[in-house]
């Protein structure tokens, strides 16, 4: 099995509003349909510190890895790339060994 996992964690730069950041993600989200191999993404949070977490599900990991590449020079990227704090970003990619799903999923 070649599906990867892409999680990505951060912090919100000072003043960026978590509707800013949702706008941005929405925006973002136009530029993850249109690369191949995108499987499933999700943004959450912790709020007891403040942490984002991005995740992303892709086919292969050439598949992320390429998308990353495309997303530093991506339009619809920029206005996330704004909202977040450089310094605090934490990027893993892990290779899925097992995946399950529920019944409801699957419909």
């Amino acid at each position: 099995m070649d599906m990867t996992i892409e999680l990505v964690t951060y912090k919100l730069n000072q003043d960026i509003t978590e509707q800013e950041l949702s706008a941005a993600n929405e925006e973002c989200q136009t530029f993850v349909l249109e690369q191949d191999g995108f499987l499933y993404r999700s943004v959450s949070v912790d709020r007891n510190s403040n942490t984002w977490t991005d995740i992303v599900y892709w086919a292969t990991m050439e598949n992320a890895q390429q998308a990353g590449e495309a997303f530093m020079k991506s339009d619809h990227t920029k206005n996330l790339m704004r909202c977040i704090d450089p310094e605090s970003v934490v990027m893993t990619h892990h290779q899925v060994l097992n995946s399950f799903e529920s019944e409801t999923c699957k419909a």
